[in-house]
């Protein structure tokens, strides 16, 4: 298996938290990979003078060959949180993405 890990924000850049619906769309994206995930809310991290509370999403994909399905949820998941980039990990080796795409 496989770990992967990503940080959503609980909040969009202008401090207004996403509606719970927002989070249940990204949650069923990833249900749909492997058929679960773990999630740990309350990670505070700063990115560009950003401060901000996440939640931590972590998938134990089976193969590597599992691996662009989740990537695709995590490329969506910056333009359904309205996201400039998203931190990522994939088996312990961060990154982080953007709609541009990676910025390292």
């Amino acid at each position: 298996m496989i770990k992967t890990l990503i940080l959503i924000p609980e909040h969009d850049n202008d401090g207004t938290p996403f509606e719970a619906g927002t989070f249940r769309e990204f949650e069923a994206q990833l249900r749909q990979i492997e058929g679960g995930f773990s999630m740990r809310a309350g990670i505070v991290g700063e990115w560009q003078g950003f401060r901000d509370a996440n939640r931590e999403y972590t998938v134990a994909i089976e193969s590597w060959l599992d691996l662009g399905a989740w990537l695709s949820v995590a490329v969506a998941a910056i333009e359904l949180f309205r996201q400039q980039a998203i931190y990522i990990e994939v088996a312990g080796v961060p990154e982080v993405i953007s709609r541009a795409g990676s910025l390292g």
